[in-house]
């Protein structure tokens, strides 16, 4: 055992060695022509390793390339995420786009067709080995981004908050009302369920005081990522890794990591004795789960590796509990490339060792959003195209049975999941359209073209600026890089409804869905709060456009007409930040939004909010609300608002050391969650009553 944690130590130290190198090359943007199809192969391993060993600080889920131009904010420890995405660029050099490739663009209409099952494994392992030939021609003209997964990175509907139905206690911060998620802290109402370095706790409250029942712990090869509680079952999801290959030398890289997810389902009707009762296993590493009217849903992500020292012949196609998943059972990608597939797999809580169906997705995959009745996977699509584009998967899922549905590409990216949202059959996304660049003119992070050529000494806007500028001038009815576009799709995932080159040279930062009416903010220098009319699909409008200083990174609804931001308030030049930002926005108008009370938490340099959903405490009928923000340390905070006073810090709570925070209550008792520690606060006057570590 001794042994194994020294092996374990040491690989975690050459992991982190080759994140350090990750993060330059992605500073540097270029890659050197050095690097090989394989070294790259292995660092995206190594990626993976490091999820798996425990080496999990939570990702920022913010793109490398929307990093806030501010000073103060280069303080904010940024995590590369769990995924590094290889994207390949072969656009040749110094290529500008001018009006001709404009006006094609603008006549080119994305396709929308049904998901295609593979015809048999060939098919799928000669999609693989080309896409790997590919890489290996196209070496000398990738670039790398650093991007998204939703895991952990998930991100909500109007009604969306994290009040249970008994209202006795909270309940995790929900992405979509009626569709439950897993987390890190969770709560039946009697007892308390904590996941701390892939222990897992069971504490027992008592109106404030707490007593430890029990703990679940895993041998070294398994790391619990979430866990969910519901009648009286309590599920597990983790990410095991296996070595593949016959290398005995942590130093070498002639073998690999293979990942598969794990759910263990236990039965607590005892919590002092919790017992297995089932569990799943299934290619690729953790992304994420729902669970829905008893049927659990869990995602993972599997990057086949071929190696001649391994056993199974079928290393290009993922198993479920041992079982290669049917070719019929396969969807293929618009473009048949890639080497990722995303996994999804349904079992019913009440037979935790028995799928009720899987379905595997073949190409990569970013964002992941999940309504009452579909699962949308997403990702970033750069080839072929001179911008940016997001080809989204529909699958439909109705008590444990999955149907894929249809595919579709549309232009620009998502900023998160909040970006995309389902609502009485349509679907609504707000993307921002980037220029795709060949690795011989790319763009510096945060700049635009006019910036990049002033400091090469060229004064003129370049021809894809002034395009921009006239397209935009002249509402051209199609996206343009360097601007915003809105969605609407219908049930097929045709486009019914949109808008388009909104916000020139501005970046989505956040956005949320209410019913017919659409907000979202972008920024550059200042925060436009947009707000639209969705009310009739296929003509949605523009009602108003707010401009203050700063952005909000995270909207929640707070009752009637309220909506309530957290981002940073920054100068009117963009560049100096004042601290984290609070804003009420008064929404009773859509088309006259205004900002109703503003709050600055000064010497604050940020918040994880806007990656970090679930750690977001909101309570609208107790007028509550908590978040992490950074400081000279990690501390968490408590607000409420009233509309004459405005906000009111009514808690603040330094803590030792970052390893996932969760505020909840209980009655009348508000506990807090960070690490392995939990502390229970009255909520009239919020006084500390008790303590426990666990």
């Amino acid at each position: 055992m001794e042994e194994n944690r020294e092996k374990n130590n040491k690989k975690i130290e050459n992991e982190k060695r080759l994140e350090q190198d990750l993060r330059q090359m992605a500073d540097d943007v270029i890659l050197p022509d050095s690097l090989e199809p394989e070294a790259i192969q292995k660092m995206l391993q190594a990626r993976q390793e490091e999820k798996q060993q425990g080496s999990k600080t939570k990702k920022n889920k913010k793109n490398w390339k929307r990093i806030v131009p501010i000073a103060a904010a280069a303080c904010v420890c940024v995590i590369v995420g769990a995924t590094v995405g290889i994207k390949q660029i072969n656009k040749g050099n110094n290529k500008t786009l001018d009006a001709a490739t404009i006006a094609s663009a603008a006549d080119q209409k994305e396709t929308t067709q049904t998901l295609i099952t593979a015809k048999d494994y060939k098919e799928i392992k000669k999609c693989i080995k080309e896409y790997n030939k590919q890489m290996a021609r196209d070496n000398n003209s990738m670039a790398i981004g650093m991007y998204e997964s939703a895991s952990s990175s998930d991100a909500a509907s109007a009604e969306s908050s994290n009040v249970s139905d008994t209202g006795a206690y909270s309940d995790t911060n929900l992405r979509e009302n009626g569709v439950g998620e897993a987390d890190i802290v969770k709560t039946d109402g009697k007892n308390i369920y904590t996941l701390c370095r892939s222990v897992v706790t069971i504490t027992a409250i008592d109106n404030g005081s707490m007593e430890k029942l029990a703990s679940i712990e895993q041998d070294a090869e398994r790391y619990v990522e979430d866990i969910y509680v519901q009648d009286d079952k309590l599920v597990l999801f983790g990410t095991l890794g296996r070595q593949v290959g016959n290398s005995e030398d942590s130093e070498a890289y002639d073998g690999y990591y293979e990942n598969n997810t794990y759910v263990q389902v236990y039965d607590i009707s005892d919590p002092s004795n919790p017992k297995e009762i089932g569990n799943m296993e299934q290619s690729g590493g953790y992304n994420t789960s729902r669970i829905v009217d008893g049927y659990v849903y869990v995602l993972s992500q599997f990057h086949p590796y071929e190696d001649n020292v391994t056993a199974r012949d079928l290393w290009y196609i993922p198993e479920v509990q041992g079982k290669s998943i049917e070719a019929e059972n396969i969807y293929m990608p618009q473009e048949a490339e890639g080497n990722e597939y995303t996994i999804i797999t349904a079992f019913s809580l009440d037979n935790p060792s028995e799928k009720t169906d899987s379905k595997a997705v073949f190409g990569y995959s970013d964002v992941c959003y999940v309504s009452e009745n579909n699962i949308y996977i997403t990702s970033n699509y750069y080839e072929d195209s001179d911008v940016s584009r997001t080809l989204i998967r529909k699958i439909s899922y109705t008590d444990g049975k999955l149907v894929g549905v249809a595919q579709t590409k549309i232009k620009g990216m998502l900023n998160d999941s909040f970006s995309i949202d389902e609502y009485e059959g349509n679907l609504r996304l707000v993307t921002t359209i980037d220029e795709i660049y060949s690795n011989d003119d790319i763009m510096p992070l945060n700049e635009t073209a006019d910036e990049t050529a002033d400091k090469n000494g060229t004064t003129d806007k370049s021809d894809a600026s002034k395009v921009t500028e006239k397209a935009v001038a002249e509402n051209v009815k199609d996206a343009v890089p360097g601007t915003n576009s809105l969605y609407v799709l219908n049930d097929k995932l045709e486009i019914i409804g949109s808008i388009h080159n909104l916000a020139k040279d501005e970046t989505i930062y956040s956005a949320r869905f209410m019913g017919d009416t659409g907000y979202f903010v972008t920024y550059r220098q200042v925060d436009p709060l947009f707000s639209v009319d969705l009310s009739d699909p296929e003509n949605p409008k523009i009602l108003g456009e707010l401009k203050i200083p700063g952005f909000s990174e995270y909207l929640h609804p707070y009752g009637d007409g309220k909506l309530l931001g957290i981002g940073m308030d920054v100068s009117e030049d963009g560049f100096t930040t004042e601290g984290v930002k609070l804003s009420m926005f008064n929404v009773t108008d859509p088309s006259n939004v205004t900002e109703e009370n503003k709050y600055t938490i000064e010497e604050s340099y940020g918040t994880d909010v806007g990656y970090n959903y679930k750690g977001v405490f909101v309570d609208v009928q107790k007028n509550l609300f908590g978040f992490v923000t950074y400081h000279d340390g990690v501390t968490y905070q408590l607000y409420t608002y009233d509309e004459a006073e405005g906000f009111k810090e009514v808690m603040s709570r330094q803590l030792s050391g970052y390893e996932g925070s969760r505020g909840l209550y209980i009655g009348d008792v508000f506990y807090l969650v960070s690490g392995n520690m939990i502390e229970s606060y009255s909520m009239n006057g919020f006084e500390k009553m008790d303590d426990i570590v666990l």
